[in-house]
């Protein structure tokens, strides 16, 4: 959603490679092909193309973010000069919007479509040195210091962005977009307290911003208050009914709000929205899980998988529905296969661990042994405090003729009772 805001807040930089393009041509003609400083035609300013051609407003007129694109097809672009071939638009090297710049350094749109063109790339420190030139040139434009926060947060210089953020609101108090990226931005820095006042200041204020009421939605379901959360997101999803984002926290709140179904539907709504959204099918899968829909949570999986195969949740989130599914002999083995995988890929995962040893325990066969015990010690490397594993440790030493060190796992399994309250052992000696 940020990194949409800043192409959004910034002009295309069509007009840029047109300014460089048409002056590769007149160095064509002119016969200076060695060096471009020896072109002596002024460069076109890319604002008069833009607007000559039908393109977007001025910068100063766009404070909504909302440029429009140019109008021109694709093939040409209209210059004073007459046509640029698309070979030429396309042709267009970083080194050549710096010497362009360079020739105008005070022009404001020029720097601008200089900052789309750097983030189109990729070169964010390149685009943000542009960007805050245009700042300095006309520092009362709320937008170019949001955008600049929104870059000085994707490359996490927070207080930079903080400070940028601040700027913009201290010139247009509850400027929409700047209440959301400094919003989203403390909600990272988990200063969710200072999030939420500027969220709902900001959502005060602009009450159709489906962008505020997803962040703060966020930021609810961050100090846990679903209720609320959901007050917010669907009066987003009111203005933007196709938003996945919003479609996705809904079903988070129904959720912690212990609404499994209406969870279910949301996350189904977040990837119609957005079929490419790994997670939505992946905890689309864990609510089938939960209503012991197996068969459907393991095509769910399946998708997110496809998605992000190296996603050790829904590896495990397979498993689960496997291992809780009792209508077919060969479930538990396909459990432990889908367990042993995420536990490749993330060998210290606790969650993983306890589930391998939980469906071996069940199964107690003695060449599985060895694995459980090697499973459990791992589990309690992590956490020496985990009584659980700690008395399954001492069951599997006893079932595999190991007395002594299911004397001493058992020994360290009541020491822990004795010291924990919540800790019962459920009996003073083994059962074999």
């Amino acid at each position: 959603m940020r990194a949409e805001r800043i192409l959004d807040a910034l002009p295309t930089f069509c007009g840029l490679a047109a300014a460089c393009a048409l002056s590769a041509v007149c160095a064509l003609s002119a016969g200076c092909q060695s060096q471009r400083t020896e072109i002596s035609a002024p460069p076109v300013r890319p604002s008069n193309l833009s607007l000559a051609t039908g393109g977007r407003p001025p910068a100063d007129q766009s404070l909504g973010m909302n440029w429009s694109r140019t109008t021109e097809p694709p093939g040409e672009r209209s210059t004073a000069a007459g046509i640029v071939p698309a070979a030429a638009f396309l042709s267009v090297s970083p080194a050549e919007v710096e010497e362009t710049v360079a020739s105008a350094p005070q022009d404001y749109t020029l720097r601008q479509e200089a900052a789309a063109y750097f983030v189109r790339r990729g070169l964010i420190p390149e685009a943000q040195r542009h960007l805050l030139a245009a700042t300095r040139l006309k520092p009362s434009d709320p937008t170019n210091w949001t955008t600049l926060g929104d870059l000085d947060t994707l490359i996490h210089q927070w207080p930079q962005a903080q400070q940028s953020y601040q700027n913009a609101l201290s010139l247009s108090p509850g400027f929409a977009a700047a209440c959301s990226g400094l919003g989203q931005l403390l909600l990272t820095e988990r200063k969710l307290t200072a999030a939420r006042r500027i969220l709902e200041q900001g959502l005060q204020r602009n009450p159709q911003n489906a962008e505020l009421g997803v962040g703060l939605g966020s930021v609810y379901l961050s100090l846990h208050q679903p209720r609320r959360a959901e007050r917010v997101l669907k009066q987003a999803l009111v203005q933007n009914p196709g938003g996945a984002d919003a479609h996705h926290l809904l079903s988070r709140a129904y959720s912690d709000d212990l609404h499994t179904v209406a969870a279910l539907q949301e996350e189904q709504s977040a990837v119609l929205a957005d079929p490419s959204f790994a997670e939505g099918w992946g905890r689309i899968g864990f609510y089938l899980v939960t209503l012991r829909r197996y068969s459907e949570a393991r095509s769910a999986f399946a998708r997110a998988l496809q998605l992000a195969p190296n996603a050790t949740p829904f590896l495990r989130g397979m498993g689960d529905s496997y291992a809780l599914d009792s209508g077919n002999a060969n479930n538990a083995v396909r459990a432990i296969q889908l367990y042993r995988r995420a536990l490749a890929q993330e060998p210290a995962n606790p969650s993983t661990l306890h589930a391998l040893a939980a469906i071996l325990a069940r199964r107690d066969m003695p060449r599985e042994r060895p694995e459980l015990i090697g499973t459990l010690e791992r589990a309690l490397k992590l956490n020496p405090s985990d009584s659980e594993s700690l008395y399954r440790l001492a069951q599997a030493y006893q079932r595999a003729g190991h007395t002594a060190q299911a004397n001493a796992a058992l020994a360290r399994f009541q020491s822990l009772a004795s010291r924990t309250a919540k800790a019962s052992p459920p009996s003073a000696t083994l059962r074999r």
